[in-house]
């Protein structure tokens, strides 16, 4: 047979008011964390948002031209050259070479060109060392 004392503590309105209590904390603080948590998702999608605004443009010193159907994707600042890496919109790359100190342009060359001459170069490099 069963006591009859553990009915009483169940039953008792004390247990019963102090799980309500654990049960109404338990959702307050539920919800009280996923607001925190909403909050630093924000923060963070707006702080990394504002962070590519602000790189997005880059200020360019005068000298240096981009037009509009050209994207900057690097520069390079040597004592007497400036180097910039366009690509333009039919993802055509370029490396623009500027005097650094008149700001005349010197000429645009295909990356592409540059990457095929180099290797172009390699090879009767390694040609010349096979013959010696």
């Amino acid at each position: 047979m069963k006591s009859t004392k553990n009915k009483k503590i169940i039953n008792s309105p004390d247990e019963t008011r102090s799980l309500k209590t654990l049960k109404l904390a338990t959702l307050v603080m539920m919800a009280i964390m996923t607001a925190g948590f909403v909050t630093i998702i924000a923060v963070l999608a707006l702080e990394i948002n504002a962070y590519f605004k602000k790189t997005e443009k880059l200020d360019l010193p005068e000298n240096i031209p981009i037009w509009k159907n050209e994207k900057l994707l690097a520069i390079t600042y040597l004592p007497k050259h400036t180097l910039i890496f366009i690509e333009k919109q039919n993802e055509v790359r370029i490396i623009r070479i500027i005097s650094s100190e008149t700001g005349k342009i010197f000429g645009d060359r295909l990356m592409s060109d540059l990457v095929n001459q180099e290797s172009d170069d390699r090879s009767l490099d390694r040609k010349k060392m096979s013959d010696e």
